[in-house]
C-alpha cells in the first residue's frame, strides 16, 4: 500500500514562512548556531553521573581503568579520589592504571563539577589479588 503525506499549512501562525533551500539558505545555516537559535537563553545541567565507575579486582602488574560517564551542561571539570583524598593530576573521565600495585588499592569516586554544581559517584573498590593468598583491600 502507498502512502501521501502532506503537511497541513493552513493553521500556520502567520510570521512563521517555508523556507526555501536557495532563498532562505542563510537562515537554514543559520539553525546550525546554538546562540541564534536560543538567543540569550544558555542551557544548565548540573552534573549528573549517568554510569560508571565499577567495582574491578586485577591482579599486580596488570592494566585497570575506572571511568565514569557524566551529562553536564556546560561540561564538568572531573577529580579522582582515593580513599577519600583527591588524587593529583587526575581530572579525566577516566583513571587508567598501567600496571596495578598494591598500594593502588582503595576505594574510589569521581566527583563532577560545573557552574551548576557538583556531583560524586558512588564508591568503588580497587581489588588487587596477593599472589597466592586472595585479595589486598585499601
Amino acid at each position: 500500500m502507498r502512502r501521501s503525506w502532506a503537511l497541513d499549512a493552513s493553521s500556520r501562525h502567520p510570521a512563521s514562512k517555508r523556507l526555501h533551500k536557495g532563498a532562505d539558505a542563510q537562515t537554514i545555516a543559520s539553525y546550525g548556531n546554538p546562540a541564534w537559535v536560543l538567543g540569550s537563553w544558555s542551557p544548565a545541567l548540573a552534573p549528573l553521573v549517568l554510569s560508571g565507575p565499577a567495582s574491578v579486582t586485577v591482579a599486580p602488574g596488570q592494566a585497570a581503568t575506572l571511568s565514569a560517564t557524566v551529562a553536564a551542561i556546560p561540561d564538568a571539570a572531573y577529580q579522582w579520589f582515593r580513599n577519600g583524598r583527591p588524587i593529583a593530576g587526575a581530572t579525566g573521565k577516566a583513571l587508567a592504571f598501567a600496571a596495578v600495585r598494591a598500594a593502588d588499592a582503595g576505594t574510589y569516586t569521581i566527583a563532577a563539577s560545573n557552574a551548576s554544581g557538583t556531583t560524586t559517584s558512588r564508591k568503588v573498590t580497587l581489588t588487587v589479588k596477593r599472589r597466592g593468598l586472595g585479595a589486598a583491600r585499601r
